[in-house]
Order: structure tokens, then C-alpha cells, then sequence
């Protein structure tokens, strides 16, 4: 699919999305909950939300450099890889849209398929590990299970320390797929794994902020709708994104995202309707924001790097 027909398709989604969120919900009631948050407050929310993209790029560059792939990777460059890889991936069903990454990182880098994949994969495994730890944490804290979040805190700062005792079993090619993945794939498919014990400190660190200030951005903008606590906000923003990283996800993320939203806002004891609709005021914040942020991302290319970047 090109950029152009991507963009229809994206375009004609939002349309539809509109016309069935102005159908069950309406207009009138969004623009009345957008007007109780206000707008500097929105605002403010929006620039945390486009700050944590540069801590996800903070993240490719420290793996880029750390594999000392090119003399340098300047930080304009992974800034538009990582905003386009997110909005690709936001239109894209089923999260195919993953696959835009190492094709990126191709054209950006000249790194091969299989190190792209594998830095993809270690993000990843690093980003469900983030989300589901959040969730763990909301759970034990609104449950009142101290020792339980005590043991997880501990496993949160031990992690690093697992994920790289880990990663050093699997660091030479296991003899069952031998036959499957020659070895030069192998060691480039576990290329985000194979760094020291302090890189993956500073990957599970830039994780833990990314999606630490994402989440409670977006539990600050529940909050300031919906009638009910910051942990119990923060979690019913949780839903949401932890439906956008599973395969269910629907282009564009239309109705999916807005229903982990209202799923984990009624398990939580908010009204369905209200747990709805700001499931929508969500999805539009965060899709917004990535498209703010892929056109920064092009901007501060074309300005620092001139669209002629040397590698």
C-alpha cells in the first residue's frame, strides 16, 4: 500500500469514526467534556504526549549507537523513523504495521532486515513487559496488596538482571532451529539483546518513563472527565493501550482503543456511556499527537539534516 493510499484510508476511517461517534455519543457531548478539561490543560497534555516519543527515539538511538551502526545516529533521523513507524502502525490492522520498522531502519541506515527485526522484537518484548507491569502495579495498589507490590517493585529493578541472564543462554543459536536460522540471522535477530547489563538498564529505564508519563498523561485527562480517582483513571487508561498492542487492533485503532477504554473504566465502576466516550477523547488525543509529532519529526529532518543525511 503507498503513502497516498494509506493516507485515504486513514482519512476515510476518521470519517466513518466521526459519524458513528456523532451517532451513538454526539458532538455536543464531547465538546462539552473538552471544554470541562480546558484548553491549556489539553494543551499541556498533548506536549507530554508528544514528549514521550523523544524518549522512544532516546531509546532506537542508544541501541543504534551502542551497536555502533554508522559513525553516528543523529537523532532527526531515528525521530522520523520511530513518528512514521507509529503512525504506519496506528493505520495498519492486526499490528502489521510493526513490519514498517525494520524497513525504515533499512532505508535510514542501510541495517539489515533481520537486525531491524530484532531490535523491533526486543522493544517490544521491553514495551509489553512495561504496560503489563503498570497494570500489575494499578491492580495491587487498588486491591491493597502491599506485599505483593513490594515483590513487584523488586522485580521491576531486577528485570534488567533476568532479561540479561537471558539473553546470554540464547546468545549462540539454539541447535533445534539450527536447521531454520542460519547463525549471521540469528546473532542479527538477537541484536537488541546482546548488550551489557547497563544498556539494559538504560533500555528498561527509557521504557518505564515512556510509557510511565504516557500513561499517566493520559489518566490526568480521564481524571479531569470522568469523576474518579488518578489511580483509577490511570488504570482505565491502561485499557486502552494495552488493547492497541494486542492483534485485535483495529485500523487505525477505531473502536478498539475506545473499547479497552470503557471495558477497563467498567470494571472499575465508571458509567459504560461515560467510560465510552471518553475512550474516544483518548483515541483522538493519541492519534493527534502522533501526527503532531510525525510533522515535527519532518520538520526538524528537513531543518538539522537538510533531507540529505550521511551516515
Amino acid at each position: 500500500m503507498t503513502s497516498k493510499q494509506q493516507n485515504s484510508l486513514m482519512a476515510l476511517l476518521l470519517v466513518l469514526y466521526g459519524l458513528l461517534v456523532d451517532h451513538y455519543i454526539g458532538f455536543d457531548a464531547l465538546n462539552n467534556a473538552l471544554a470541562q478539561v480546558g484548553v491549556f490543560k489539553f494543551s499541556a497534555l498533548m506536549l507530554s504526549l508528544i514528549a514521550t516519543q523523544w524518549v522512544r527515539t532516546w531509546r532506537l538511538k542508544e541501541a543504534l549507537s551502542y551497536q555502533k551502526i554508522g559513525r553516528i545516529a543523529p537523532f532527526s533521523v531515528c525521530y522520523r523513523i520511530t513518528q512514521m513507524h507509529n503512525v504506519i502502525n496506528t493505520i495498519l490492522p492486526f499490528r502489521v504495521g510493526e513490519l514498517s520498522m525494520p524497513l525504515l531502519l533499512r532505508n535510514g541506515f542501510k541495517l539489515p532486515l533481520s537486525t531491524g527485526m530484532g531490535l523491533l522484537l526486543w522493544f517490544r518484548l521491553l514495551d509489553v513487559l512495561t504496560l503489563l507491569a503498570l497494570g500489575a502495579w494499578c491492580y495491587l495498589i487498588l486491591s491493597g496488596r502491599w506485599i505483593g507490590l513490594l515483590i513487584l517493585s523488586l522485580a521491576i529493578t531486577m528485570l534488567p538482571r533476568l532479561l540479561y541472564a537471558a539473553a546470554d543462554v540464547y546468545a549462540h543459536r539454539p541447535k533445534h532451529i539450527a536447521s531454520i536460522i542460519d547463525n549471521q540471522t540469528w546473532e542479527r535477530l538477537m541484536v537488541g539483546a546482546a548488550v551489557d547489563l547497563e544498556m539494559q538498564y538504560r533500555f528498561w529505564g527509557l521504557s518505564l518513563v515512556n510509557w510511565g508519563v504516557k500513561i499517566l498523561s493520559l489518566g490526568v485527562l480521564v481524571q479531569l472527565i470522568v469523576d474518579a480517582s488518578l489511580l483509577v483513571s490511570v488504570a482505565s487508561a491502561l485499557g486502552g493501550e494495552l488493547s492497541s498492542i494486542l492483534p485485535i487492533h483495529a485500523p487505525g485503532g477505531i473502536g478498539t482503543y475506545a473499547g479497552g477504554v470503557a471495558a477497563s473504566g467498567i470494571i472499575l465502576g465508571i458509567d459504560f456511556e461515560l467510560a465510552l466516550q471518553t475512550g474516544v477523547i483518548l483515541h483522538f488525543a493519541v492519534i493527534f499527537s502522533a501526527l503532531i509529532s510525525l510533522g515535527l519529526s519532518q520538520l526538524l529532518y528537513l531543518w538539522l539534516a537538510g533531507g540529505n543525511v550521511r551516515h
